[in-house]
Order: C-alpha cells, then sequence, then structure tokens
C-alpha cells in the first residue's frame, strides 16, 4: 500500500512527474516584491549605519517613544490637541528613523535589520491612524473625540481610506453598506 509521502515522492522525483517551470525571458522573471524592495532600501541606505552608534538612535528607543506617543494621545478618547501633538511627534520620529543604528552586519537571518524595516512600517501605520482620527470631527465606537462627543452619521457613517502620496496622507471615504441592522447611539 502507497502512503500519500510515497505518492508524492514518486511524482517529485519522476522525469515525468511535473513540468519545470522554465523561464524564457526576462519578461517571464516573477517581479520584486515590494517588501524585498523595502528591505533593499534599509540595508543599503546610507543614513542607516552598520556598528556605529555616535548621534544615532537605537531601533528599540524609537519604537518604545511610538508607543508611548500612541497610547498617551491616540487611544481611545482623543482631543484635536492630543492628536495633533501626535502627528508632530511621529514626524519627529520618523525622522529620527532615518538615521537608526543596526547592530546585525550580516545579510541572512538578519533581525536588526527586520526589526528596522517593521518600525518603518509602524510608523507609517502610526501616522495613517492620527491623519484619520484627526479629520473625523465625531465620536463613535472605539474612536471617542472629547471634542466631537456626539455621533454624526448625516457626514461621518463612512469608511475612511488613508493613501499616502509621497511625503502627504491624502484622506477619501467610502460610503458605509447597512446591513439588516440601523445605526444608532448607543445608550447605557
Amino acid at each position: 500500500m502507497n502512503s500519500s509521502w510515497d505518492r508524492t515522492y514518486k511524482r517529485l522525483h519522476s522525469p515525468n512527474g511535473l513540468r519545470e517551470n522554465k523561464i524564457h525571458s526576462l519578461s517571464d522573471a516573477p517581479k520584486r516584491h515590494q517588501t524585498t524592495d523595502s528591505l533593499d532600501s534599509y540595508r543599503f541606505s546610507s543614513n542607516l549605519i552598520l556598528n556605529e552608534s555616535i548621534h544615532r538612535f537605537h531601533i528599540e528607543t524609537i519604537r518604545n517613544e511610538m508607543q508611548k506617543i500612541m497610547t498617551a494621545n491616540v487611544g481611545v478618547f482623543r482631543t484635536n490637541e492630543t492628536l495633533s501633538a501626535a502627528k508632530k511627534l511621529l514626524i519627529e520620529l520618523k525622522e529620527q528613523s532615518q538615521t537608526m543604528t543596526i547592530d546585525d552586519k550580516g545579510k541572512l537571518f538578519n533581525n536588526d535589520l527586520l526589526e528596522a524595516w517593521e518600525l518603518g512600517c509602524l510608523l507609517e501605520l502610526a501616522q495613517a491612524t492620527t491623519e484619520s482620527a484627526l479629520a473625523r470631527t465625531e465620536s463613535r465606537g472605539a474612536h471617542a473625540r472629547d471634542d466631537f462627543p456626539e455621533r454624526d452619521d448625516d457626514n461621518w457613517l463612512t469608511h475612511t481610506l488613508c493613501f499616502k502620496d509621497r511625503e502627504k496622507y491624502q484622506l477619501e471615504y467610502k460610503a458605509v453598506t447597512l446591513g439588516r441592522y440601523e445605526p444608532k447611539a448607543r445608550v447605557y
């Protein structure tokens, strides 16, 4: 009796078992993934310094500062003042992240490089969240603006879509498709 492993092994290793996936021209070659390009930009950046910590920022320092900013200013209860402060501080952190120290010089399994890339992604998400929250002048669910305590279904029954064009964030809105339940204010 043949096990599934035996059948798979025979299929993989027989001369006609699998078709070869050959690349016939450069246009047939797989395209580089955006993540790979992003990692390469961190790896080959002249600003990111390997094994030099003079006037440089460590990844952990920037990540911890970002966490503090987001918790203190962009939590559930928000105001224009706290969101504007967060926006300014996040821009400063992003500038600091351009001169991060990466201690690991290796090309394989480089966790420092991966953490630097992840931090860049987290900073982008933090900025997008802050920009979106600043624009939404109402309170709804987990977005509670102390300076705008009421819901505004007429203007804000929408999904917020945030796009980045170079260094500027652009917001667009998509109408919410209502299901069986009509939206209503939570009353406790």
